[in-house]
């Protein structure tokens, strides 16, 4: 699914996750170019809650018609089924 990053400029910071699986370390250094610059897309794999998709959107898409694409085969991932991933 893909959202205009201003579309959702507007989700609550302060949303609670079930997990905490995103740490945004480093993306500053990385990234701070893409600030205020128009028509940047990001192609991000994976999104579970959504918690890194915010952080992107709030601090790196936002310039104009920026946009974010996020790709997840949403199935149901359990404790033993990550467990057997890592």
């Amino acid at each position: 699914m893909e959202f205009l990053a201003q579309d959702i400029y507007n989700v609550n910071l302060n949303m609670s996750y079930s997990k905490n699986w995103f740490v945004p370390t480093n993306f500053e250094t990385s990234l701070h170019h893409f600030k205020n610059t128009a028509n940047v897309n990001f192609l991000k794999i994976g999104s579970f809650e959504g918690q890194s998709t915010n952080y992107f959107v709030h601090n790196f898409l936002t310039g104009a018609n920026s946009s974010i694409t996020c790709v997840d085969p949403w199935i149901k991932y359990s404790e033993a089924t990550i467990s057997k991933l890592l």
